[in-house]
């Protein structure tokens, strides 16, 4: 057998905590950041990489510096 199942890693000692869920504000979801891992600018447009308070490497993600709140 070539496949086998996906199994997810289970540390026994290592709980798993689910992701703050969003403050919502006028209508908009909001999350808070807890780092601001780098920035870049993209077609002319400052952006930062945002590490989210609460979520794991995968939820890391670009986003352009007027969607972080505090930034200029």
């Amino acid at each position: 057998m070539l496949l086998r199942p996906y199994n997810m890693d289970s540390i026994a000692e290592c709980i798993q905590h689910d992701p703050p869920p969003p403050i919502v504000c006028d209508g908009v979801k909001e999350y808070k950041v807890e780092q601001i891992l780098d920035s870049w600018v993209f077609r002319g447009k400052l952006e930062y990489l945002v590490c989210w308070k609460g979520y794991g490497i995968k939820e890391h993600e670009w986003r352009p510096a007027k969607d972080v709140k505090g930034s200029k």
